[in-house]
C-alpha cells in the first residue's frame, strides 16, 4: 500500500516533551488529565519521527489537528507537507502511519488483542462478520473480532468520520489469522464508490492488532 509505519512504546522517565517546540505543546494543554496528555505526547513523537525520515527530520515537522481532529502534517511556517498522517494509541503505545500525497485518505488503529461480548458484537459487527467468527474456532475468534474491529476503526478513519458513522456500514474480512511478521491484506466491503485497501498485523509481543486503510476512487 505504500505506507510507512512506526510503532512507538512509552518509556518511564521518558522526556517525550523534548521532541516538540513550545508553540505544540501549547496545543495539548486541553488534555488536563495526565494519561490522556501522555498518550497525546506519545502520539506526537511517533508522527514527528516517522515523518521526519522523509522530510528531513523531526524539526521540519508538526503535526496539525484538522476541524474534525484528523491530524495532518505541516512544515515549520504551517504549510502542508506532501504526508498524508494517521495516529492511533492504546496502553503506552502509539502508531504512527505515513503515505505520499496530503490528500491520501488514510486511516490507522491498534487494538488490544480481547474477547468481544456477544452484545458488543451485535451491535457493531455485520452479519457477515459475525457469521465469519461464528465459524471459527473458539480460541480464534478473539483475534479475529479483533482484526475486524481495528480495520472497521481505520477505515473510518479514512473516510474521515471515525465513530461518527455506525460501524456496521463496514463489513470486515473474513482473512488469514496465522500471525506474521508482515501486514497481511484484508477484504473490506463498504457502501459507496470507494476502493479500500486494508492490512493488518500483530504487533511485537502478540497483544495488540495494528491496522492500515487506504482509500482510492473506485
Amino acid at each position: 500500500m505504500r505506507l510507512r509505519w512506526l510503532l512507538v512504546r512509552d518509556q518511564a522517565g521518558a522526556e517525550l516533551e523534548r521532541w516538540l517546540t513550545p508553540a505544540e505543546l501549547a496545543e495539548g494543554g486541553r488534555y488536563r488529565h495526565p494519561g490522556r496528555r501522555r498518550q497525546w505526547l506519545l502520539g506526537r513523537v511517533a508522527a514527528k519521527r516517522l515523518a521526519g525520515e522523509s522530510l528531513g527530520g523531526p524539526a521540519a515537522v508538526r503535526v496539525r489537528r484538522g476541524p474534525q481532529g484528523a491530524p495532518w502534517l505541516a512544515d515549520p511556517d504551517g504549510r502542508p507537507q506532501p504526508l498524508a498522517l494517521s495516529l492511533a494509541h492504546a496502553d503506552g503505545l502509539a502508531l504512527a502511519v505515513t503515505a505520499p500525497g496530503a490528500a491520501t485518505r488514510l486511516g490507522a488503529d491498534l487494538e488490544r488483542v480481547e474477547p468481544r461480548g456477544a452484545a458488543f458484537l451485535e451491535d457493531h459487527y455485520t452479519p457477515e462478520e459475525r457469521r465469519w467468527l461464528d465459524g471459527l474456532a473458539p480460541a480464534e475468534r478473539p483475534l479475529a473480532a479483533c482484526v475486524a474491529w481495528a480495520v472497521k476503526e481505520a477505515v473510518l478513519k479514512a473516510l474521515g468520520v471515525g465513530l461518527g458513522a455506525p460501524a456496521d456500514s463496514v463489513s470486515v474480512g473474513p482473512c488469514a489469522l496465522a500471525p506474521s511478521g508482515e501486514f497481511q491484506p484484508v477484504p473490506v466491503r463498504l457502501a459507496g464508490e470507494d476502493a479500500v485497501h486494508a492490512a493488518w498485523r500483530l504487533a511485537p509481543g502478540g497483544e495488540f492488532v495494528l491496522a492500515l486503510a487506504r482509500l482510492a476512487p473506485a
